[in-house]
């Protein structure tokens, strides 16, 4: 080993040092990666009482002008005075051919939503002094087959008291008001938007889009590993190392939701470089060893008990000085070019 040290360069001299001690404690490396990798993992997906990843990812904001999705999001967001402003869209009610059914059927929601904590206040069309204005036509739809009942949160809820209340709308939403309104009619529809639920639905189209991706992507890199390293050991490797880089990744990122804002999609770009790159610079440690191992052979049959011991641990040490180093220059790079 000393021999190595002495025939390598200064700026080799650092990832020698490092192969020196991975080849020395196996052991201790691979525990305090699993341990490692079971705090991030726990981290992701409990969060120690604070949420897990998914809950505290955010959502972009629509401002693209003249599109329905700024439309939306102009109609749910805050302007900072009061609480936060929940719609809730009210469809297949016969407005302008029975007012008086559909003005019945709007009270029954409005009690509804009234009722539920947190809520400060619910307003529609029918409780404006003159239900003609045009502050209270725009509450109704322009086809008079629906209307939207406005609701205000209290002001100054937490976090998580205002996604509870998000929430609690929705599903009353989902469930008593669409009873109270099909009392009235049995075709009408009713579902809850604000801007706290259009970034829960996107987080969770996230989440399942991960799981998807993953689930398909991991099994086909495995069959081309085998078929490129012909042995299932040498091709799980690289694949380890992305499943372990992408829950470490998503344990920082957790991390990072405490002092910055996360979007959800941050995510699928941790699956992406994580699973691509792993898979990379994995083929690249892996073509390095067994051809550092097949030099050292030079086709003579593998040695037994310790001395096959002080092979392995030269040819490691050579593998994470020369492709070591190369893969950790190239992730600097890459980190550098996306900052």
């Amino acid at each position: 080993m000393a021999k190595l040290l002495a025939n390598e360069t200064q700026g080799a001299l650092m990832f020698t040092r490092i192969g020196l001690a991975v080849s020395r404690h196996p052991v201790v490396v691979l525990a305090v990666w699993a341990l490692l990798l079971t705090v991030m993992t726990g981290l992701a997906f409990q969060g120690l009482g604070a949420g897990g990843l998914f809950e505290r990812l955010a959502s972009a904001e629509a401002t693209t002008p003249d599109t329905d999705s700024h439309v939306v999001y102009s109609m749910t967001r805050t302007d900072g005075e009061g609480g936060e402003s929940i719609t809730v869209v009210v469809s297949g009610v016969d407005v302008a051919g029975d007012p008086a059914s559909a003005a019945a059927a709007a009270s029954a929601v409005r009690g509804e939503l009234a009722g539920l904590d947190g809520v400060a206040s619910v307003t529609d069309a029918f409780t404006m002094p003159d239900p003609t204005s045009q502050q209270a036509r725009a509450l109704l739809s322009a086809d008079g087959d629906g209307f939207v009942e406005l609701v205000e949160l209290d002001e100054g809820l937490d976090d998580r008291a205002s996604q509870t209340a998000n929430d609690r709308v929705a599903e009353t939403a989902r469930d008593a008001c669409l009873d109270a309104l099909r009392a009235h009619d049995a075709g009408a529809d009713a579902h809850a938007v604000s801007a706290t639920l259009i970034s829960d639905s996107i987080t969770g189209l996230v989440e399942k889009d991960l799981v998807r991706g993953e689930s398909v992507s991991l099994p086909v890199a495995l069959v081309l590993l085998v078929i490129v390293f012909g042995g299932l050991l040498a091709a799980g490797l690289p694949l380890i190392g992305a499943i372990v880089s992408i829950l470490v990744g998503m344990g920082a990122l957790w991390c990072l939701t405490f002092v910055l804002d996360i979007n959800s999609f941050t995510l699928n770009v941790i699956s992406i470089i994580g699973l691509a790159l792993s898979i990379d610079y994995g083929l690249l440690l892996v073509s390095r060893y067994r051809e550092e191992m097949a030099a050292r052979l030079a086709g003579a049959e593998p040695p037994r008990g310790a001395v096959m011991g002080g092979l392995v641990r030269q040819v490691v040490v050579r593998t994470v000085a020369t492709a070591g180093r190369t893969v950790s220059f190239s992730a600097l790079t890459i980190a550098c070019s996306i900052a």
